[in-house]
């Protein structure tokens, strides 16, 4: 009976079980662990088997085997609780649940204890799943096991979605290399205004990192050359103005470069920054609800004024062409500034097919717009009768996050009948 009795007490836990799931049974149960870790900056406890470690990882091996193994309790502190527990459940049972979340973790530790299969797992899950929350932490990891093809999914992630990418706090713990790196893309898509500021936000990050005082040129120090990269001149004059008129962050040869530039913008005679405007999306900006026909062109003067709310870069004008068939049109397009300059003009004739609405006439190069000044464009079109617009909008958001604005208006030099809610001109291309 005594014997009975103490069959019936035993937890037959094993009935049933493979070998990955016994083993995944006692890592989650604690089940006869002899090994403590303590990891992440809180210190928390993880317990394992040396059995299975050491016959896992060489590092483990060494680590806790021989004359010069570590005993009690191990600290892990670069590697936080979730990142290692799913770490050793791989190597308990050769199965890893991966996220985008915790994929750089895992491809790191799995470096670091020299566990190729899983780093290997972890760089094509991350080659696929590259996204704007860990486009940044990609990018370190990149950089830190000198991964090129692992660098090219980030860094494209990163110029795709930039504003998003960067407002991950991973942007924050990048180093001065992987930020230059960003800042040199030319194509990535983000307001300078709005770049500027999340890289004053790492250089505050940087200096409490090293220590130092928190101040504008301490600030400036740990930017190094990236500075360089950033297009102070393309800035929002009222932005660098508050931000950098009145502190010491940029020295008063580079303030002067950037205010010559907002009174000239023509003259490209400066060497310290960067004016090379990025290639940001091109927004095709529409201010026209309804298209109907009709519209007679003979050879007097249709013009529109308008305003952006932020610098911008004009790349191109939206023009209707004939309703009806397809014309051979005669352009004659003025683009004035508030001052009266003609910053832009373009004579041409081109072919025009009624099967696309609308005409584009591009830029080359593009032209700067100074933000919340008013330019003019002014044009004679002459051919066929074509399209206009009707409804026009007086203010069209057009960026991502719905801040950046442009505003039409009625020109005293339309005298052909277009303005801000009816007529030619329905757009403008910009970045």
């Amino acid at each position: 009976m005594e014997s009975d009795s103490s069959q019936s007490s035993i937890n037959h836990w094993q009935s049933g079980r493979s070998l990955p799931q016994c083993l995944q049974y006692i890592l989650e149960n604690e089940h006869m662990c002899d090994v403590t870790f303590l990891v992440g900056e809180e210190h928390e406890e993880i317990h394992a088997h040396r059995f299975i470690l050491t016959n896992r990882s060489s590092v483990f091996q060494v680590m806790l085997q021989g004359m010069l193994a570590e005993r009690g309790e191990i600290k892990i502190p670069d590697v936080d609780k979730e990142t290692f527990s799913a770490f050793l459940r791989y190597l308990y049972t050769d199965t890893a649940d991966f996220t985008p979340e915790n994929a750089v973790g895992l491809l790191y530790t799995a470096h670091k204890y020299c566990v190729d299969n899983l780093a290997h797992l972890a760089w094509k899950y991350l080659q696929a799943h590259v996204t704007s929350d860990n486009a940044c932490a990609v990018l370190i990891a990149s950089l830190c096991f000198s991964d090129s093809e692992l660098q090219e999914a980030s860094l494209k992630m990163i110029i795709d979605e930039t504003e998003e990418s960067i407002s991950d706090d991973s942007f924050l713990s990048l180093s001065q290399d992987a930020i230059k790196i960003i800042t040199e893309q030319k194509e990535i898509s983000i307001p300078e205004e709005t770049l500027c500021k999340r890289l004053l936000e790492w250089a505050e990050a940087e200096c409490q990192r090293q220590c130092i005082k928190l101040n504008w040129l301490n600030k400036r120090q740990v930017l190094g050359d990236v500075v360089y990269d950033i297009r102070f001149p393309l800035m929002d004059q009222d932005y660098f103005s508050m931000s950098f008129g009145e502190n010491d962050f940029l020295i008063s040869g580079e303030k002067v470069e950037v205010l010559l530039h907002y009174v000239s913008p023509k003259k490209k005679s400066r060497k310290i920054f960067n004016y090379e405007t990025r290639k940001t999306e091109v927004y095709k900006v529409n201010h026209f609800t309804h298209t109907t026909g009709g519209y007679i062109l003979d050879g007097e003067a249709d013009a529109i004024d308008f305003q952006t709310s932020h610098n911008s870069t004009l790349h191109g004008l939206l023009l209707f062409g004939s309703f009806y068939k397809p014309t051979l049109y005669t352009l004659g397009l003025d683009i004035i500034n508030f001052q009266g300059d003609v910053l832009v003009h373009i004579s041409k004739t081109f072919d025009y097919d009624p099967g696309t609405p609308i005409h584009t006439i591009e830029l080359e190069p593009p032209l700067e717009i100074r933000g919340r000044r008013v330019y003019t464009i002014k044009m004679t079109l002459t051919g066929d009768s074509s399209r206009r617009g009707e409804f026009g909008t007086h203010k069209v958001f057009y960026d991502k996050g719905k801040c950046r604005s442009v505003t039409f208006f009625p020109s005293a030099l339309s005298k052909n009948g277009t303005n801000e809610k009816k007529g030619q001109i329905p757009g403008l291309l910009l970045t």
